[in-house]
């Protein structure tokens, strides 16, 4: 059995079926330099992960990865198109594999066949491949590309023994050529490194008090090199179909112009402008409630007010001191480290971002 990342993934916007992406063409659109700055980082981080898992079966980069991950879905998703690429490629085989399409009825109508097959006594060589076949039916969650490859393998094992009757195998075989269809759509588009990628990210955005802590807890106890490399896989992979199907020029116009800022100081894209100089990470969470505090009057709000901008939820009450804390003090990290005299402050269930001269 293939061993992989279970987190549960929640709805990413609206899922859709049909081919993914576009034949290969020669032109080249250009990239968001902030896009490509978080795209090289986040290669150098998944590389070191990657390096340091082979040589001692542990993640100790699961922060700084999660950091990379963070950074790089928020820019990718800045254009429209590329974010409905992400979300498609992340939902590929869940939605190939959802009640009512060719794959659920070619497997129901191979697993018919197979229960209204006369059952006879299997030798030991056979009882495995029997066995192998029945738990496929209970399966109702197929999410990953890895989920249809054992299942092949599966199939393929349980018609060469002869668990399959011969009356029942081209029910089977209708299925394994779906199964093998989505399987390769799912490759080709590196649908896995999509989940894990947007599993990881999606983890950012949870309720958690600690979001460092339970980030780090997926990477190390969840996530080997195997799904290091199929997140590095994918990003490549997203950015190589980015510059293929670049959008309207006036979209990244916008885009550049949305990351250059219109303010000699306040946040841009991952980062903070200070004094005319523009000072890079400043991570997803963190920035989102800086940006928020810093167009708010009198740069303070009620942690209330944080749901939608900062936690994506507008009807999400239980903002926690906590939650606020956690926050306030990766910020404030953020501003130390950079030399900039600003800090995140909390007095009861307000929240206000102060410049430090003014206090």
């Amino acid at each position: 059995m293939h061993h992989r990342l279970e987190l549960g993934v929640p709805a990413i916007g609206p899922a859709r079926s049909g081919l993914i992406g576009n034949q290969m063409v020669e032109s080249h659109g250009r990239m968001p330099h902030a896009l490509k700055v978080a795209h090289e980082k986040l290669i150098v981080e998944l590389d070191k992960g990657i390096e340091q898992f082979d040589a001692t079966l542990e993640n100790a980069y699961a922060d700084e990865v999660c950091a990379a991950i963070e950074r790089f879905v928020d820019e990718f998703r800045r254009v429209p198109v590329w974010a409905d690429e992400l979300t498609t490629r992340s939902t590929l085989v869940l939605v190939r594999c959802e009640q009512g399409t060719a794959f659920r009825r070619r497997m129901d109508g191979a697993f018919n066949c197979y229960h209204a097959q006369p059952k006879k006594p299997l030798g030991p060589k056979r009882s495995g491949a029997k066995l192998a076949v029945e738990r496929l039916k209970p399966k109702s969650d197929f999410r990953f590309e890895t989920d249809l490859t054992e299942i092949i393998g599966d199939i393929e094992r349980a018609i060469q023994e002869g668990v399959i009757r011969v009356r029942c195998q081209n029910e089977f075989r209708l299925w394994l050529d779906e199964c093998r269809r989505i399987a390769h759509d799912a490759k080709r588009v590196e649908a896995d490194g999509c989940v894990y990628l947007l599993s990881v990210y999606d983890a950012g955005y949870s309720s958690a008090t600690n979001w460092d802590t339970a980030a780090k807890t997926i990477l190390v106890g969840g996530m080997g090199g195997a799904h290091l490399e199929a997140i590095k896989a994918a990003v490549d992979s997203l950015i190589a179909w980015a510059r293929e199907n670049p959008p309207q020029e006036d979209a990244l116009d916008a885009v550049e112009r949305d990351l250059g800022g219109t303010k000699p100081d306040g946040p841009i894209a991952n980062g903070f402008r200070y004094a005319g100089d523009n000072h890079d990470g400043l991570t997803a969470k963190p920035w989102l409630l800086v940006n928020h505090l810093w167009k708010q009057d009198g740069r303070t709000c009620d942690f209330e007010d944080l749901a939608e901008p900062v936690w994506q939820d507008r009807e999400y009450g239980g903002i926690t001191a906590g939650m606020v804390a956690s926050l306030r003090k990766r910020a404030n990290k953020f501003f130390l480290d950079e030399g900039i005299p600003f800090e995140v402050s909390t007095n009861a269930r307000i929240v206000s971002l102060l410049a430090l001269r003014d206090r």
